[in-house]
């Protein structure tokens, strides 16, 4: 019995470590699935064959691109938005912080190295995991698509994405941009440290009103589960920072998706 006893408190020792284990390895999964931006695949593109009307057929993961009801993005109607005034609060928490710069296949990504920048839905804290850009832009306006869409990723402890859309039109030159763009490495994959530290709210329109609806990834493997916060007030790049866009990447914005029975919610000042 004694040596029984031991072996069962080992076999409890060994699954506990096991648990342990499948636990961290979820956590780092999860992390790579939902923060990732629009990256080079092999498998997908932007063009052709291998572009958004041909994603869910190009591997069962991506099934969710063809079959999915929540897909993003999509056009917003100001007209039938729907005001909420018991929408939970938003809330930001950005400091100054360092940031790297990756010059993608498909994107530009700028990667915090830190945690101490997020926002609060209700009391519910997502950090910013990182920021990208597409051009044209994914949403919509009233029928309206803009020059170019930033989106700043952020992720909660389950997993479960908030991405901010930010609207983007020509004008004066982006000061935060600039900063950004005066690091960009010049190969692909390679990251770049930006050596002046940045406050990402200062990228952000003075007023925020956020609309509000749930959706998906808008790159393989569409997953959905996202809640958009789609800022209705535009930012300004200029003239030569949007050329910029467009010689790294050409064009990398997936075409509207159905709204379907899904709402958008605004709440009211």
């Amino acid at each position: 019995m004694k040596g029984l006893v031991t072996l069962n408190r080992n076999s409890v020792t060994c699954f506990t470590y096991l648990l342990i284990a499948l636990l961290c390895l979820y956590t780092l999964q999860v992390d790579k699935v939902y923060s990732s931006p629009p990256q080079e695949n092999s498998d997908w593109s932007y063009q052709e064959k291998t572009g958004p009307d041909y994603w869910g057929s190009l591997d069962p993961s991506f099934v969710q691109c063809e079959k999915g009801a929540s897909q993003s993005p999509i056009n917003i109607d100001t007209s039938k938005v729907i005001e909420h005034s018991e929408l939970k609060d938003i809330s930001l928490n950005y400091t100054k912080s360092s940031f790297s710069i990756t010059k993608k296949q498909l994107t530009l990504e700028l990667l915090p190295e830190d945690k101490n920048n997020s926002l609060y839905i209700g009391e519910k804290e997502y950090v910013l995991k990182q920021i990208h850009f597409h051009y044209p832009s994914e949403h919509t306006l009233n029928g309206k698509k803009f020059p170019a869409e930033i989106h700043l990723v952020h992720q909660n402890r389950s997993g479960q994405l908030a991405v901010i859309g930010l609207f983007v039109e020509k004008g004066k030159e982006n000061q935060v941009i600039k900063k950004f763009f005066r690091e960009l490495p010049r190969e692909i994959e390679k990251d770049q440290k930006v050596k002046e530290d940045i406050n990402v709210e200062n990228l952000l329109p003075e007023k925020t009103v956020y609309f509000r609806y749930d959706g998906s990834l808008t790159t393989p493997p569409c997953s959905e589960d996202v809640k958009w916060l789609v800022l209705n007030q535009s930012i300004e790049m200029s003239a030569d920072q949007l050329n910029k866009l467009e010689t790294l990447f050409i064009s990398n914005s997936r075409p509207v998706q159905s709204i379907g029975k899904r709402k958008v919610y605004i709440k009211p000042n």
